[in-house]
């Protein structure tokens, strides 16, 4: 059983794991991993586990990483500036 809250499976006592699953991009193009969160019947730990390694065995998720904040601001940031002409360059003084 696959559930957007933990809260079911809390209150009884069920086992649950989380493993990664991809990554989305927020609201300022940044990033962030996303995971699963997969519930057992009681005393199933061992199919969950078994489950975890199985996709993790067949994708690379759980590997990847996402970029250091600062470096994906500055592509961001980039991304956001302004081109500016080589005519522009040399009316500013700047060549």
């Amino acid at each position: 059983m696959v559930q957007t809250s933990v809260t079911p499976f809390d209150l009884v006592g069920c086992p649950l794991i989380g493993f990664p699953i991809g990554f989305s991009q927020n609201a300022d193009g940044l990033d962030v991993p996303i995971g699963a969160l997969v519930g057992g019947l009681p005393y199933g730990e061992e199919r969950l586990l078994g489950l975890a390694a199985t996709y993790q065995a067949t994708t690379d998720w759980h590997k990847r990483r996402p970029l250091e904040p600062s470096a994906a601001g500055a592509r961001i940031a980039a991304a956001q500036r302004p081109r500016v002409t080589a005519e522009e360059v040399v009316a500013a003084g700047l060549l």
